[in-house]
Order: C-alpha cells, then structure tokens, then sequence
C-alpha cells in the first residue's frame, strides 16, 4: 500500500513519462484556428456534456457544442465521417446496442437518436422523456436515466418498455460489469447529478438501496456528480465535487485562495463504488476545477478538467489510479500536476482509453482529437480544420479558474445550482441562473444587486479574486441568457397553481417575478422561478425543506405563503410541482 503511494507521489510531482514516449512539447499545428463567424454567436452548451466513447475500432465524439457525431478510426485517428444530428439537439452520452447500432442523448430535444455508424446514417430519433441524460445497453434494451426522476427501458425499435421512477436530477447509469455478461448477480448502477447519489438496481430494476458519495471530512460534503463509469474490476467510479460546510466570509477573498490541501470552497473529488455500496477510497485532486471526465488504461487513470485553466495551471492529471483503487486511506488529497504541455489552445473537454495503455481526449475549439501517452504526454492530434466555430467569449468567462480555485461553474454546474446550502453567517441556497438571468434583476435572495454588475464585481472580482477584461461581463451575460430552462412536462401557469393562489407570485411565464415578497418567513425574498423547481432541491431559501411537500407546507409548521390547501388542491399543486 505505502509502496503505491510512493510510486503515485513520483508519477504526480515528476509527471513522468513511459519509455519510446516523447518528453518535450509538440510541435504547433500549422494550421491555423479558424476566425469566429460574423453574425450571432452559436449557444455553446455548458462543460460536461460532450462525450467521447470507443467502440471496438472505431471513436466517437458526441460534439454537443456543433450537434454532430464525429467517427475516428481508433488506430491512425482518420476522421471517417461527420453525422449531423438536430441543430440545438446537444448530443451527449453513448451506448452501443448488440444490434451493432449507436444509441445517443439528446439532451435537448427530448429524444433517443439512433445511429448507423457504418453507413453514416441517422435511423430515428425517439421521444424518452423531458430531460434524457445517461444510457446503456443493457441485453436487447436501452436504459435512460432522465433528469425528471425516471429511469426508461427502450426496446431496439425505440418503443419505451417500461419507466422505473427513481428520483430527481438523475445523470448516468452504468449496467453490470463491462467485461463480462449481465448476469443476476449483477448490479445496474444509476447516480443522481446535484447531489451525488446512487441507486443500486438489480437485473429486474428493483431498486435495493441509494447512498450518498461519501465525503473525506467533516467539513465537506459531495456533491455535483458530473461522470460515472465502470470501474474495470466491478462496481463503479463516480467523478463528483466535494463542497464546504464551514462558514464563508462575505468579503474580499472570502471564498478563499484555493491552494494546498484541497482547502478551496469546491475541489474536484473521485470515489469507489463497489457492487453493493461506496468503498472506503476517495481522492481529491487539488487545483483540478471542474472534473467532468475520466478514463481507464492499464491501471492508469486520466482525469480531464473543463476549466479554462490560468497560464501556469492544467486541466488535466494523469496516473493516479493507484490512490484511488488501493483504498488510499492515508492519503486522500493529490496535487493535480501536469502530464501534459505544448500543442493545445483550450482544455480537454473529454477522455477515453485506448488500447496501446493511452488516451485520447476531445479538445472544442479548434476541434481536435488528442492523443496522449500512458503518463498524459500529448503524442499527436488530428485538428479538424472546418469545425465549425464555437468558442463564445461568456462561456469561457463562466468556465474561468480564478485564483480562489474555483469557477463560476463550480457553483453553478450547468448554470444552475448546485443543491448546496453555503454558510455565508446565515444559511443560503445557491440559485439557478438558467432561463434567462437578464430579466430577473435584481439579484441575490435579498436582491442586494441591482443588475449583473454589481453582482459580478462582488462574486468574481472580490470573493473569487478573479478579472474581467472590457466586453467580458456583457459576454457572460449574453451566454447566461442562451440556456434554456429545464424541460417540463407542466406549464407554472397552471390552473391548479393558479386556484392555489400560487402565481400571485409566481406569476410570469417562469413562475417567477421581478421582485421580492414575504411568505411568511419575515424574510422580503426574491421569487424563484417554479419551472425546474422538481430538481431544485432542497427548498427554500435556507434549504430547509428536503421534499417538495415540505416546502409546500412550511418548514417550521406554517403554511407557504399563508394558504392552508384542502387535500385534494394541496395533492393536485404537488402533481403540478412534480412536473415542472
């Protein structure tokens, strides 16, 4: 055990290289990055979407920035073929069926695309659910995990076979072990994204049990689970934040300075899952901001962080499986240390095994493919020199590493919340920015802040000690505004809302309003919008209520907004609720 740690140490610190593998930096393309388009900019969809599987001898990227499928042979790197899918569709995970078709997300448009890799080809495109993020195959069937809480079994022809409800805010689902048949001692594995759960399902889709990631300290919490993969001996890895419970001084720097010990607000955390529950092992990386993939060889282990990284910082560490496989108990916090430099203009985006022991990994702009050595050495790259443009000046800014060690995005994953309750001398849950941020000022539960300002001065240039260049606040508020609220199967103008006396408040097309009320907290709060509310938990502006009936009926007895509902109107508002 000490022995692997100490050989982890040398991988880390000395970020060393394998034998036959170059050690100096790769040498600039000549070809040159395109120049952006004129005209309006294309709403590039926030980090941890895109994705990069191998299937055999083939790669694919799910390119959710352009909408296509870009197919590579998985040994020269030739790109075979582009498969254009529906603009604005943000295609996202992949799973390839026994049927030899792809069956890929989209996130949003609702629907399961199905793919003929070999002709090139887009078969259908089946409606799943409001919000379809994780799948598997799993036998004849495809599994979706959807964000509003159901897991769906689809038959090969696209027909859905059966809904199994979990919970809320579901993001990827792992099936068995990916080196053997799915036998009945196997596990389906099926984690939640906000607050870094999972569920174990048995081959009939019993849920057995759920369990939070575990965190490392007393002064943590997990959260935010953007990747889960199969772990190569069984069980699982979940990719997660792991999120501070200590009290956050409202001043400058008060969200810290991000350095040593993993001691910044939010740090990027990997833990074990075994068949039947969490292990004991987790990892957090320090430095690496927003950890939105990982990948497997050779019992090494590559993560990618999707952070537009400072001059002198990396998205990137590589080798350290070791720590994480060995139950590290004695350690649990690694310095995230380049293994890689030279010949990249943005940060990985997303990582796959190759078989060589190597890895390839997706850079968004230029559109490249990378290929890196055992230790995270670049080796080459295939730029696609006519990808279309889509780096957008407010993205980079919300996906920014700022000396505080965070991002905007760290704590507003997706530009929504992050389902944690922040200590700021009274507790506060983080609110979301999606569904367009610029018509709801001012900001902040009490709204302190008059428009985005004043309140990207206090949050990024004060407490997060980060900069903004000239144009770079109208360009992160331009971004905001292209994310769309979450899919809904309800609309927050519903009559049962409304006969409840709901949209006295909550009554724009958002189920929000421009202003702030009291609803009998003594509190004057901004109102939060209704659409998403079903996978905004917990509630309230404290966090106080874990269930949407709680919240409804008062966190300390008294009834939300001072309405006592009938059983019948309280059950059709919480049906409505469940939908939005």
């Amino acid at each position: 055990m000490h022995r692997a740690l100490a050989c982890l140490s040398t991988l880390l610190v000395a970020a060393c290289t394998t034998p036959g593998e170059p050690t100096g930096d790769l040498e600039p393309s000549d070809v040159a990055p395109p120049s952006p388009p004129a005209g309006a900019p294309r709403a590039v969809p926030p980090a941890g979407s895109t994705t990069l599987e191998r299937f055999g001898e083939r790669v694919v990227v799910a390119d959710a920035d352009r909408d296509r499928l870009w197919v590579f042979d998985a040994g020269s790197l030739d790109l075979q073929r582009a498969i254009d899918l529906p603009s604005g569709s943000v295609p996202s995970r992949m799973a390839l069926g026994d049927d030899g078709l792809l069956r890929v997300v989209l996130q949003r448009s609702g629907a399961l695309a199905t793919v003929d890799l070999e002709a090139g080809e887009v078969l259908r495109e089946d409606p799943v659910c409001a919000g379809p993020r994780g799948v598997a195959s799993w036998g004849e069937s495809t599994l979706v995990a959807c964000a509003e809480g159901e897991l769906v079994q689809i038959d090969r022809h696209g027909d859905v076979e059966r809904r199994v409800p979990l919970a809320p805010d579901l993001r990827d689902v792992v099936v068995g072990h990916e080196e053997r048949p799915l036998g009945p001692e196997e596990r389906v594995f099926v984690s939640t994204f906000r607050s870094a759960e999972v569920f174990f399902l048995d081959t009939e889709l019993d849920v057995l049990h759920r369990a939070p990631a575990p965190a490392p300290s007393s002064n943590v919490v997990s959260r935010v689970a953007y990747r889960m993969r199969a772990r190569p001996e069984g069980g699982v890895l979940l990719l997660h934040q792991a999120q501070g419970t200590q009290s956050v001084p409202v001043e400058r720097s008060g969200y810290g300075r991000g350095g040593g010990d993993c001691s910044a607000l939010v740090t990027t955390q990997l833990s074990v899952v075994a068949q039947e529950s969490f292990d004991d092992a987790q990892v957090r990386f320090d430095g690496l901001v927003l950890g939105v993939d990982f990948a497997f060889a050779n019992e090494q282990l590559m993560i990618v962080g999707a952070a537009d990284p400072e001059p002198e910082q990396t998205g990137l560490v590589s080798s350290v499986a070791s720590a994480v496989m060995a139950r590290a108990e004695e350690e649990n916090c690694l310095e995230a240390v380049a293994g890689w430099s030279g010949g990249h203009e943005e940060p990985v985006q997303a990582v796959v095994a190759t078989e060589d022991g190597g890895f390839l990994g997706w850079q968004r702009q230029p559109a490249a493919l990378l290929r890196f050595g055992a230790s995270g050495t670049l080796l080459d790259a295939e730029r696609l020199g006519d990808a279309p443009y889509v780096r957008d000046a407010g993205h980079a800014v919300f996906h920014r590493a700022t000396p505080s060690g965070l991002a905007c995005a760290s704590c507003h994953p997706g530009g929504r919340d992050d389902g944690h309750v922040w200590d700021f001398g009274v507790p506060l849950r983080t609110q979301s920015l999606v569904g367009g941020i610029s018509q709801t000022a001012p900001y902040h539960w009490r709204g302190e802040h008059a428009d985005l300002n004043a309140l990207a001065n206090q949050a990024m240039r004060e407490r997060m000690r980060g900069e903004l260049a000239p144009g770079e606040l109208e360009a992160l508020l331009g971004w905001l505004d292209t994310l769309p609220a979450p899919a809904t199967s309800a609309s927050p103008n519903d009559a049962a809302l409304a006969e409840a006396g709901c949209t006295d408040c909550h009554a724009d097309a958002m189920g929000s309003r421009a202003e702030s009320m009291d609803v009998g907290t003594g509190l004057t709060l901004q109102v939060p919008p209704l659409v998403g509310v079903n996978v905004r938990g917990p509630w309230m502006h404290d966090g106080c209520a874990e269930t949407l009936e709680e919240a409804l009926d008062g966190c300390d007895g008294a009834p939300h907004g001072g309405r006592v509902l009938e059983p019948e109107q309280r059950a059709a508002v919480l049906d409505v609720l469940r939908r939005l």
